[in-house]
């Protein structure tokens, strides 16, 4: 009775607190295993196995397990079979859970304090909105953008205060 008057406690006092798959706007943001499992980048999980998909602490563990995921994929309903050997990478990662993430507009929340990005002039704050005249986003396209330009210079679009402005940066 005691641990059921302490659970009931917590749970009215407290709640539970989990993401909402409904509530990722701009989809999700997939690892390199994720994709090799059928997902892509952008993608609303909407059923696992037929089941519609609620949290993304249970979706996590239970696309390991499943046969088939449908998505929103470019507005259009897509179900695909979940490759093994993408299960198979997101085993094999650190963490079997952090191959897929909320896809989320990019907002500078902190600076290395001897880093490029600082001594280029970019503030918390600010939002990336283009590098080298291409529009991004997302996270995973700033990545990506990243990735290609390695130890060149680049331009890059932020958004300050509601004025665009232009930054110059060596990546």
């Amino acid at each position: 009775f005691l641990a059921w008057l302490i659970y009931s406690s917590l749970s009215y006092f407290k709640g539970e607190s989990y993401h909402d798959l409904a509530k990722f706007e701009n989809g999700i943001s997939v690892s390199e295993a994720g994709q090799k499992m059928g997902l892509q980048n952008g993608d609303k999980i909407i059923k696992i196995d037929g089941k519609p998909a609620e949290r993304m602490e249970t979706s996590t563990v239970n696309m390991l397990f499943a046969d088939e995921v449908t998505v929103l994929r470019k507005g259009k309903e897509v179900t695909f079979p979940v490759d093994e050997n993408g299960v198979a990478a997101v085993l094999n990662q650190d963490g079997p859970t952090g191959y897929f993430a909320t896809r989320s507009p990019i907002v500078i929340d902190s600076l290395t304090p001897n880093g490029n990005a600082k001594a280029a002039g970019l503030l918390k704050g600010d939002q990336i909105t283009a590098i080298n005249n291409k529009k991004i986003e997302f996270f995973d396209e700033l990545s990506a953008e990243l990735n290609q330009n390695k130890n060149q210079s680049i331009s890059v679009d932020v958004v300050r205060n509601k004025k665009k402005k232009k930054i110059d940066i060596k990546v």
